[in-house]
């Protein structure tokens, strides 16, 4: 049995050329003395200015493998710091291309409800019904999130600081209902269910709508080959945690948070791929139908801001998605 020392010895590098330079410089002195021994040995003048020539020698040989080896890792240093700083730029350009990515997809979902709402209107127009006043109300608070999406790109690309705000989660849900609902499409029977006297959350400006809007949108979607009856159900409420352990979410977690619960009866997802869906561009949707991003916008949303998002589903009859979001005060 190898001694452990031993076993380290042998893998490391450094060892080894200490080891090799030990063995090579105690074979230089041993065979270097008998050579001059013998060629030397009745004249001890010419002994030892043989002696002191194979000192200058070997101090030569020593400083010109020293240069070689000194140098050689300065040039590996250097090539590494290069490669390392290579590598900063390419995860910088990688994140902004992911964020941009990420506002393109949450844009899409406006302009996706924005031509639903407007293809409503148009159709009671032609019909001569009088035009539910409601959906311009959607249409301004979809508007007005495509213009957060603009801010929250351009704050990103100027390394601007998150704007951060204080989310009444029940003033939120109640303002976008309607747009929720309208997201859902009317063959989903949709109900939200908010705690009385809920907590704020923290969150940018806008964030929450679009975690809703990409969830509700996700959901639709799942239902869409489900047989009736579809339900899609937001439940809002407060809730106290000890020691919480999850998958999503490795160490165990206490205190107090509003968790935020989207339910389908869709056509859900099956075990092997439940840590897949929040992998960026991960989708099993057609090309044209997602990007795979949706679920990677929400889980970075709330991960961003000591929040976790937490997933169970069984195939054909439904997933459940539960926000978890620090409490305030």
């Amino acid at each position: 049995m190898v001694p452990r020392f031993l076993q380290r010895l042998s893998h490391s590098p450094a060892a080894q050329a200490t080891i090799v330079y030990a063995i090579v410089a105690s074979l230089w002195i041993v065979l270097s003395d008998e050579v001059v021994a013998w060629m030397f040995d009745d004249d001890s003048f010419l002994f030892h200015r043989a002696q002191t020539i194979k000192g200058l020698v070997f101090v030569a040989l020593m400083g010109g493998l020293i240069f070689f080896v000194v140098d050689r890792a300065h040039r590996l240093r250097e090539r590494n710091r290069q490669v390392e700083a290579m590598l900063v730029v390419s995860r910088k350009l990688e994140v902004v291309g992911s964020f941009a990515a990420t506002m393109a997809h949450d844009m899409a979902n406006v302009m996706t409800l924005l031509e639903m709402l407007t293809d409503m209107i148009k159709r009671e127009h032609e019909a001569g019904r009088p035009v539910d006043p409601e959906h311009f109300n959607s249409i301004d608070r979809a508007v007005d999130r495509a213009q957060t999406l603009v801010r929250q790109l351009s704050s990103f690309l100027r390394k601007s600081p998150e704007d951060l705000k204080a989310i009444d989660v029940a003033k939120v849900i109640a303002e976008s209902e309607d747009l929720l609902r309208q997201a859902a499409s009317k063959k989903v029977k949709f109900e939200t269910k908010v705690q009385e006297g809920l907590s704020a959350i923290r969150l940018p400006d806008g964030g929450l709508e679009q975690v809703l809007l990409n969830l509700v949108i996700n959901a639709r979607h799942a239902m869409e080959n489900q047989p009736a009856p579809r339900r899609l159900r937001i439940v809002a409420e407060r809730v106290r945690l000890k020691r919480h352990h999850s998958i999503f979410r490795p160490e165990p977690t206490s205190g107090d948070f509003v968790r935020l619960r989207v339910e389908d009866t869709g056509h859900g997802i099956p075990e092997s791929e439940i840590t897949k869906i929040f992998d960026p561009f991960y989708t099993t949707k057609s090309g044209d139908q997602g990007t795979g991003l949706g679920l990677a916008s929400v889980m970075e949303t709330f991960r961003r801001h000591d929040g976790w998002v937490e997933v169970r589903s069984s195939v054909n009859r439904g997933t459940i998605f539960d926000l978890y979001a620090p409490a305030l005060k």
